[in-house]
């Protein structure tokens, strides 16, 4: 159910929601959001709930045209790697 109302917020659907029911949907996986990033659900950032509440937050943020929910989604940046060992990326 959830992909179908992320879905709904594509731009060739926009026709078919008003902008409250676009904002119940927003407001809707922002919770969702928010709930999987809680300690109570995750117990630590790479915690299976904290990223996929992170997954959800960058594909919400896509969407979101006044850009007003990219920082209450993004609560805490993700963690850096900052060791080279196990780093398959080289610069």
């Amino acid at each position: 159910m959830l992909i179908r109302l992320y879905q709904l917020l594509k731009p060739e659907f926009s026709n078919l929601l008003s902008k409250d029911q676009e904002t119940e949907i927003f407001d809707l996986i922002g919770r969702l959001i928010q709930t999987l990033s809680s300690p109570e659900i995750a117990i630590d950032d790479r915690h299976t709930p904290k990223l996929y509440a992170r997954f959800l937050a960058g594909l919400l943020s896509k969407h979101r045209r006044d850009g007003a929910t990219v920082g209450r989604l993004h609560p805490h940046p993700p963690p850096s790697n900052n060791s080279s060992s196990g780093d398959f990326a080289h610069s």
